[in-house]
């Protein structure tokens, strides 16, 4: 019977907080933004895979470099070769980019006979900014 009450007037208590005219207006605090990493995807399509094994992905932090690779696997080429005009579609997410900064890449093939050669030119990406609902980066 005690719980009842108790539970009939915190009910009384939440509908005359709800209709009060003088009741503070309370506005959600802003989503908390991580530091951490956030990824940066790059896409690529190449039409003849013919005795191609897989690609490097490099990165810098200006144009001139100097560039560091960043995938420690080689992205694989598809098997077997597309035909297809459109061509076999890669993709590679940078999964230590930092939110918000500005990062430069190139990407480079790798042939079957382990020779390597430059793929495409620099490619300028900014790293999206970190999600909201994050508890922020301690450091």
């Amino acid at each position: 019977m005690i719980a009842r009450g108790l539970l009939a007037s915190l009910l009384a208590w939440s509908c005359l907080a709800c209709s009060a005219a003088s009741s503070p207006v309370v506005e959600p605090a802003a989503p908390a933004r991580v530091a951490g990493p956030v990824p940066v995807t790059l896409r690529w399509t190449v039409r003849n895979l013919e005795q191609i094994h897989g690609f490097l992905v490099y990165r810098s932090e200006i144009p001139e470099g100097p560039f560091r690779r960043i995938n420690s696997e080689i992205v694989l080429a598809a098997e077997p070769a597309s035909t297809d005009e459109s061509g076999n579609r890669y993709r590679f997410d940078d999964q230590t980019a930092e939110p918000g900064k500005r990062y430069f890449y190139y990407v480079d093939l790798i042939t079957t006979g382990g020779l390597k050669s430059r793929l495409s030119g620099v490619i300028d990406k900014v790293a999206p900014p970190a999600s909201p609902g994050s508890p922020p980066d301690p450091t």
